[in-house]
C-alpha cells in the first residue's frame, strides 16, 4: 500500500514452516479473511475498505489508488498465482472514475482472465461488462450501457491523461469555428 491506510487489526495463524493458515484483517467495521495454504486459500470479505491499496497501471506502471468497500468470496492461490470469486465493491474509485457499485465474477489463472458483471456509475445508469483475455495479450470485451448521463463522460475526459492517453484538445466556443 502506497497511500495512507486507516488503522486496523491483523491476526494470523502460521504453520510450522511460518506459512499462513489463516489471516484476518479488520478495519473500519470491515473484514477480510483468508483460510488455507499458499496453494489454495478461501477468501471472504465483508465491507472491507480498500483505502490505502495502490495498483500499478498503464504504460508507465505507476501506482494508482483503489478505493471502495469490498464484499465477496472466492479462492486465491499464490503458487502459481490464480484467483476467482464474486466481488461487490461499494463506492469504487480508480483512475479518476467513481461509481456507486461494481458487482462482478472474476477469474485469473495461467495468464488468462475473465470478468463478467455490472458497473453502476456515480450519477446514473448501468454498464454490463463481459471481458476475457490473456495478460499482455489479446482481449475480447462486450459492454452494454443503459441510461448513462454526462457525469460519466466528464469523468472519463478528465481522467484520460491518467490512463496514458494524449491530453484532450483545448476547449473553446462555438464561435471559434467561424462560418462553416
Amino acid at each position: 500500500a502506497l497511500a495512507p491506510a486507516p488503522p486496523g487489526r491483523i491476526e494470523a495463524r502460521l504453520d510450522r514452516r511460518w506459512l499462513p493458515q489463516r489471516v484476518a484483517l479488520q478495519r473500519q467495521g470491515g473484514t477480510l479473511e483468508l483460510v488455507g495454504r499458499p496453494d489454495g486459500y478461501r477468501w471472504t470479505a465483508r465491507g472491507f475498505p480498500l483505502q490505502g491499496l495502490a495498483l500499478a497501471f498503464g504504460r508507465d506502471r505507476r501506482f494508482h489508488t483503489l478505493q471502495g468497500d469490498l464484499s465477496g468470496t472466492g479462492t486465491l492461490s499464490l503458487q502459481p498465482l490464480a484467483f476467482n470469486g464474486r466481488v461487490d465493491l461499494l463506492r469504487p474509485q480508480f483512475l479518476g472514475l467513481g461509481g456507486r457499485r461494481v458487482e462482478a465474477t472474476v477469474a485469473y489463472a495461467g495468464r488468462d482472465y475473465s470478468i463478467k458483471g455490472r458497473v453502476e456509475p456515480l450519477a446514473a445508469g448501468t454498464i454490463d461488462v463481459n471481458a476475457s483475455g490473456r495478460w499482455q495479450g489479446p482481449i475480447r470485451a462486450e459492454f452494454k450501457a443503459r441510461q448513462l448521463n454526462s457525469v460519466l463522460f466528464r469523468q472519463m475526459a478528465e481522467a484520460w491523461s491518467r490512463w496514458g492517453g494524449t491530453p484532450p484538445p483545448s476547449s473553446g466556443q462555438a464561435a471559434d469555428l467561424g462560418a462553416l
